[in-house]
């Protein structure tokens, strides 16, 4: 009797220090329901899309980034399935030669928005952070992509648009 039961302590401590889940017999149900979390994920594709877009429409750009918000699906296992975006930021940094020239910023600022809304797969809810950078001097501000691309479409331009869309301060 003694030694069934050392025999079954050493069992248990065996099977105890063994990670189980990974075990072919214990595959994980596609279908399982799973609980959705905040998450944030860099987007590199969109990132590329939008500089290949930019490039196309020959704008001078020295960085895009993007980066998306939604929802993880993460299984009783702590797996996660996917990744839900809602909204969408891209930055973008473009050169220009001038931060006191009003026109031709709102000019590039149009074509730009204009040209990141033609990319495909971004979501609607899309916001665009745009650097003017400067030689000397550098100003940055979050854009509605779709407002103002739009505003761009039907005709506002130059110093216009800057003001309707520029919000934060320019040099």
């Amino acid at each position: 009797m003694k030694r069934a039961m050392v025999l079954l302590a050493v069992l248990v401590m065996l099977l105890g220090a063994c990670d189980l889940s990974d075990l072919p017999f214990m595959p994980e149900d596609p279908n399982a329901p799973c609980w959705f979390q905040w998450a944030t994920r860099s987007l590199p594709d969109d990132a590329q899309a939008v500089q290949e877009a930019l490039a196309a429409a020959g704008i001078g750009v020295r960085e895009v980034s993007a980066s998306g918000f939604g929802e993880v699906c993460v299984t009783s296992r702590g797996t996660v399935k996917g990744f839900g975006v809602q909204s969408e930021w891209v930055g973008v940094t473009l050169e220009v030669a001038n931060l006191a020239d009003r026109a031709a910023l709102g000019d590039q600022l149009g074509l730009v928005m204009d040209t990141i809304d033609s990319v495909p797969h971004l979501v609607h809810n899309t916001s665009v952070q745009v650097t003017f950078q400067s030689p000397d001097a550098k100003a940055d501000c979050a854009i509605d992509l779709r407002a103002a691309a739009q505003a761009y479409r039907d005709g506002i331009k130059g110093e216009q648009l800057l003001a309707q869309f520029w919000t934060c301060p320019l040099p």
